[in-house]
């Protein structure tokens, strides 16, 4: 990983089987899925050719080894109104959305598992919103969100598609994940 806050990487592992040892009164005990990975929000825009060569991105880059500070920069250069376009917001990270279509109460078609996640988001609205997404999926979210400090925010996926060709390129912010 190239900058960014890290958080220490024993006390998420820590959390995680002290979570899965002794489950809340909350919780479905005994799940069928467990399900580790890294939280992210994914954000989907559409933007035109002159937004997408503003913000310092080619079509179809590969930015995985810019800094995470460049990569803020994009994303809060790409998303919003400011480009008259609407942005989508979903649940990321292929280890959560698996474990959403299991837990029987997602948009797809539902297994109807009792399933668990276990991954790291920040105490932002990106963080509250994957925690809800999760739950209201069935999921059992099973670490605290972790305090938001010296500018940690929640894990994101920009996609980024060119309105003509669409072509996809993706800037994705790890954040502590």
């Amino acid at each position: 990983r190239s900058g960014g806050p890290l958080l220490p990487a024993a006390a998420p592992a820590a959390a995680a089987a002290a979570a899965v040892a002794n489950p809340s009164e909350s919780s479905t005990k005994g799940w069928a899925m467990l399900c580790m990975d890294n939280s992210l929000v994914d954000v989907y825009c559409s933007r035109n050719r002159a937004a997408i060569f503003a913000a310092g991105l080619e079509i179809g880059d590969d930015v995985a080894g810019l800094q995470q500070d460049k990569k803020i920069a994009i994303y809060e250069t790409l998303v919003g109104n400011k480009h008259g376009g609407s942005d989508l917001k979903m649940p990321g990270g292929s280890t959560l959305n698996t474990a959403r279509v299991m837990s029987g109460r997602s948009c797809f078609r539902p297994l109807g598992l009792a399933t668990c996640f276990i991954g790291v988001a920040v105490d932002d609205d990106d963080g509250a919103f994957l925690v809800r997404e999760a739950k209201e999926a069935g999921v059992d979210w099973l670490l605290p969100l972790h305090p938001k400090q010296g500018g940690a925010c929640t894990g994101r996926c920009l996609v980024v598609v060119d309105d003509e060709t669409r072509d996809r390129t993706l800037v994705t912010i790890r954040g502590p994940s």
